[in-house]
This record gives C-alpha cells, structure tokens and sequence, in this order.
C-alpha cells in the first residue's frame, strides 16, 4: 500500500485507537481535530486485509449520521470520508440506489439514519462507526435500535465520533466499563485547519478552558458560565492545574471537584476522571 494511504504513520496521536479491548470507542474532540478522518480509517482497517480481496474483521457495517443526506456526504463522500480515505485498490464502490460502499473483499458497509431509526429493524452488523451522535435528534431510540443490530460475527464493535454535547446518553456511554475514550482539542490539528478559522475561535473559548487541561473541545462558543453548564455533569478527562485568570479562579470556587484515578495502562499516564457539579 503506497505511504500516502498508510493512516498509523501520519495520523496525530489521538487519532490511533487505545489499544485496549473495548467493545465502544468514543472518539470525544473539538470541530476541526480530525474525527471524521479518525472515524473513516477506523472503517477501513475494519474491513480491509492484507490484499485487497482478503476480508478483514468485518464484513458488514452501518454508517450511522443523523440523516441519510449527512451519513452520505460526511461520511462517504466527505474530503476526509472513506472514498477519500482510500487507495484506488481498495476503494469501495458506492452504490446510490442501496445507500451503500461495497469494498473488492465483499464487505459491505449501510447508510442508517439515526432520524429514521425504526429502518434499523431486520438489519445485522459486526461493526458500526456513529458519527456526531450528540445531535441526533432522536438519539436514545436511535442508539437502542443500533445495538440490537450489532449481532454478527464474535466481537461486534463501534466506533462513536462526536462533538462533546452535555446529554445523557453520551455520559452513560463514557461510563460503561466496555468504553474506551481519546479526546483532544481543535487546535491539535491546527496544521491541517484555517489559520483564520483558528484567530477566529481562540477568542470565543470559555475562561474556564485555560486551566483544564484540553478541553477546549467541550465548548467553542459562548461564555465561561455557559461552559462550566456543558461540562456539568459531563465526564471528562484533565488533570488539574492551577487556574491563571481571575474568571477561571472565580469558577474553581464555585466547582466541586470529584475525581478517581484511571489505570496508567489505559489512557498512557495517570490523570484523573471527573464530574464538575455547580
């Protein structure tokens, strides 16, 4: 496979999976850090082998946006979409009329529209990639209906990309015991973005996300209260360090801090997992 195409040796850090066995990778990063890329290739290295023609892990897949228009141009046809992610070798056909990219090894992967979730009934995957969960409009039907779905193969596996939204299916989500989570910020693939789209969005972000650490992600519009509101509730992953600002000192005191450790061998180093409360 040519070197342009081989996404473990240019991908950013929190890109590559966790290498722990978890059955739901939450993929939690600001707009712009690379999610739909990280979810596409996540695809591809489910359904491809070592040649073109040999099969993978899975053979069918659901490509779950909110609606079909989205899944189909984010997803599937999007600058950072799996048709773009793909060596001409490998590359799926996509079929219009059945919604669906079929792959030379005979894998298959469905468009699924989280809006018209009763669809999901009678259909069976092994692997499913849930792209921007946290603005499905109907999100806790639409995410029971895909569950039932994951029904073939051994080790039925998903991969969730999402802007962090303060909603409880997606804290429910990063608390199961069979979740594993990488997050980073908008400006950790600041090489790949606007330089104007970036003076654009440094100014608007919260007080508060100059002292926990990559957050950013968590809120890029509004003020510190309304950040400190997403967060609330939210698991997140940080470590703590000493406020620099009034604003963000401000809050630390009107924030309660409860946290526990996480084992070093899963997220690389030991930090701390948490809930602000107001």
């Amino acid at each position: 496979m040519a070197l342009p195409y081989l996404f473990e040796f240019w991908a950013l850090k929190h890109q590559l999976h966790p290498l722990i066995n978890c059955k739901t990778w939450i993929i939690l990063d600001g707009r712009g850090s690379g999610k739909t890329r990280t979810g596409a290739e996540w695809v591809r290295s489910q359904v491809q082998g070592a040649l073109p023609e040999t099969l993978g892990a899975a053979k069918r897949i659901a490509l779950i946006g909110d609606t079909y228009e989205q899944a189909r141009d984010v997803m599937v046809h999007g600058e950072s979409g799996i048709l773009a992610c793909s060596p001409a070798d490998r590359r799926p056909l996509w079929q219009a009329s059945r919604r669906r990219l079929l792959w030379p090894n005979g894998a298959i992967a469905e468009i699924c529209s989280a809006y018209d979730y009763e669809a999901l009934r009678g259909r069976q995957f092994d692997a499913a990639w849930a792209d921007e969960l946290a603005k499905w409009k109907h999100a806790d039907k639409a995410w029971d209906m895909l569950q039932f779905t994951l029904r073939l193969g051994e080790n039925p596996r998903q991969c969730v990309s999402t802007t962090p939204r303060n909603m409880q299916l997606l804290k429910t989500l990063m608390a199961a015991p069979s979740s594993c989570i990488t997050h980073a910020p908008t400006e950790a693939n600041k090489a790949n973005l606007a330089v104007s789209f970036l003076e654009e969005v440094r100014p608007t972000a919260p007080a508060i996300c100059n002292y926990v650490s990559k957050p950013r992600q968590l809120n890029l519009r509004g003020c510190a209260a309304a950040a400190l509101t997403r967060i609330c509730g939210m698991r997140v992953i940080f470590r703590l360090p000493k406020p620099q600002s009034a604003t963000a000192f401000a809050f630390w005191h009107k924030a309660r801090f409860c946290a526990r450790p996480i084992p070093s061998d899963q997220f690389g180093s030991m930090k701390m997992r948490g809930i602000f409360l107001i």
